[in-house]
């Protein structure tokens, strides 16, 4: 679902989305107004612990990291002592190049992200002035490229392009309940968990997307939304069938 909302981060330039996407959290309390409700899906917000929010700090650097093995997720480089990086602290700092795609950075250069955890009221906080929060996002960025210039040395001057995206930024465009990137945190109890897809009450509404998945993130959240169309279709008595657009059987 779509529902449209002022950004966030008001009135700086190019940072209002056409749409926030509405989660669960925001269709069920917001839109709603918490009127189709149980007590199983209450219990959801109020016992399960969500996925943490965190800091995205993106890199394009002018180099190569062939000496990289490519990875699918983010290498740890341990610290030799912790850092204070926003509001905590930290003994070792993810970074993840993409040296494996040729088609993400121009020829001899590289895209790169580091990732970690940090508090969305903290940056909440923060964004209530615009000057202090963007200051606080270039001493991230400034922390982040320090920190990689130790593993990798000279990288601090091979930084062409660094864009960094905070719990509020996350939460800004994509509506996320606490600014958790993958819904609710992964335990012997939510792994196995089936999540109820609609509202008591109410018809003709399905819920699909994080919350109602277990562990979230996008390719459970992109399951849930085919799961929905098969429950539609058994409702309707139709055939649930798939298929492939003609544009990816050309790219193959």
């Amino acid at each position: 679902m779509i529902r449209r909302s002022p950004s966030s981060e008001r009135g700086w330039p190019g940072s209002r989305p056409a749409a926030t996407p509405a989660d669960a959290h925001a269709t069920v309390f917001d839109m709603l107004e918490g009127k189709y409700m149980d007590d199983t899906l209450r219990g959801y917000f109020e016992k399960l612990t969500p996925f943490a929010s965190l800091v995205f700090v993106g890199l394009g650097i002018n180099r190569k990291f062939d000496d990289l093995p490519a990875l699918v997720s983010t290498l740890r480089l341990e610290l030799p002592e912790p850092v204070r990086i926003a509001d905590r602290e930290t003994a070792a700092i993810g970074f993840h190049a993409f040296n494996h795609d040729p088609t993400l950075a121009p020829p001899g250069k590289t895209a790169a992200v580091s990732m970690f955890a940090s508090s969305l009221e903290w940056w909440q906080n923060l964004a209530k002035d615009p000057s202090r929060y963007h200051a606080a996002k270039e001493a991230v960025a400034d922390k982040v490229v320090s920190l990689l210039e130790r593993r990798f040395p000279g990288l601090a001057g091979q930084v062409e392009m660094r864009d960094v995206a905070t719990p509020v930024t996350f939460v800004r465009y994509t509506g996320n309940w606490q600014g958790s990137i993958q819904g609710w945190t992964a335990t012997p109890r939510t792994w196995m968990m089936r999540f109820r897809k609609t509202l008591p009450g109410l018809k003709n509404l399905w819920l699909c997307g994080q919350w109602v998945e277990p562990i979230g993130g996008l390719p459970p959240s992109a399951l849930s939304g085919r799961s929905v169309v098969q429950i539609i279709c058994h409702q309707d008595g139709r055939e649930f069938t798939t298929s492939r657009p003609d544009s990816a059987l050309s790219n193959k």
